[in-house]
């Protein structure tokens, strides 16, 4: 970093460059990196070039779940309760920046501006009555994939966003893409034991292959996963898809694993290594069967550490991983 100002940005770049040759004789390509510089700042570098950088802001306000284009009847039957009574969320905003970098400060956007429109953002919504106290939001249904969307438009005029993640609870999000539309997510967590074994390998490949992992004891994880759903954004209640159907599939999904040995007291794995790449294989049909097709991603942590993904291709629908 003689000549290079050591931002996240650059230092994403900058290790994704210096590692990709670590990974071309495993048949398997580096993708990205991503970096965490503090709790509320992030970035990641892409493959392709680009980078994004990460800024997290939250507030704490109350709102009552409603649409004022919808009746009495259809408020309480889209959002039950939370249409007739106040509720209190913790709100996390994650605004991901994108675009180019300044050559000069190796910045996505000035830190000051950064800071300076999401304190704003911070001042006008903490510890306010979304529904009623916050004219900006007059006329609108104050869903989370509403507040993601009218977000969006006001940072956009200053900042280069790239995409917006709302979280109003610890398991739940709307996401909001200016150039791919709004999506909800939901994450579900579940523990079980397993051990990384393929019938199809001795035992010395096997434990070459899987290394720990092979021990015949097994070990256990509290996996935590993530599902996305995609689908149009309707107006008039400002929704997105069917949360329901997708709190009731995730549950539905992981159950049968839950507090179990994967390899010993499940079908899905008696034939296949209890892999997290093979276990999302399994889970995507039994999650997007129940969604209609709008199932667009899902991420699987089995550690810390460690993260898989499978999602959609939009122009093909097609499944990849990424």
């Amino acid at each position: 970093f003689g000549d290079l100002v050591p931002t996240m940005e650059n230092v994403a770049r900058q290790l994704l460059d210096d590692a990709m040759p670590l990974f071309g004789d495993l048949g398997a390509e580096l993708v990205a990196c991503h970096l965490t510089e503090s709790p509320d700042r992030e970035a990641t570098a892409y493959r392709d070039g680009s980078v994004e950088a990460h800024h997290w802001l939250a507030w704490s306000a109350v709102r009552r779940t409603m649409a004022p284009d919808l009746t009495t009847s259809e408020n309480a039957a889209y959002f039950g309760e939370a249409a007739t009574h106040d509720r209190g969320h913790r709100y996390r905003l994650r605004v991901t920046l994108g675009g180019d970098r300044d050559p000069d400060t190796g910045l996505l956007a000035p830190l000051a501006v950064v800071e300076g429109a999401t304190a704003t953002l911070r001042d006008d919504l903490a510890h306010r009555h979304l529904t009623h106290e916050v004219p900006a939001l007059k006329g609108r249904p104050t869903t989370n994939e509403s507040l993601v969307r009218w977000l969006d438009v006001r940072l956009g005029d200053t900042l280069p966003i790239a995409r917006l993640r709302l979280f109003e609870g610890p398991d739940r999000f709307a996401e909001h893409h200016p150039d791919g539309g709004t999506r909800i997510g939901l994450e579900r967590w579940f523990d079980a034991a397993h051990r990384l074994h393929s019938p199809h390998l001795d035992d010395a490949e096997n434990h070459r292959v899987y290394g720990k992992c092979n021990n015949p004891s097994g070990h256990g994880h509290t996996y935590r996963i993530e599902a996305t759903l995609a689908a149009p954004y309707d107006e008039r209640s400002g929704t997105v898809g069917d949360f329901t159907a997708l709190r009731q599939g995730m549950d539905a999904a992981v159950e049968p694993w839950h507090d179990h040995h994967l390899d010993l007291e499940t079908d899905d794995f008696r034939d296949r290594p209890s892999t997290s790449e093979n276990i999302l294989q399994v889970l995507w049909p039994r999650l997007g069967g129940s969604l209609r097709g709008q199932l667009s991603r899902v991420r699987l942590w089995e550690t810390e550490n460690n993260r898989f993904a499978l999602r959609r291709k939009v122009e093909s629908g097609a499944l990849a991983a990424g």
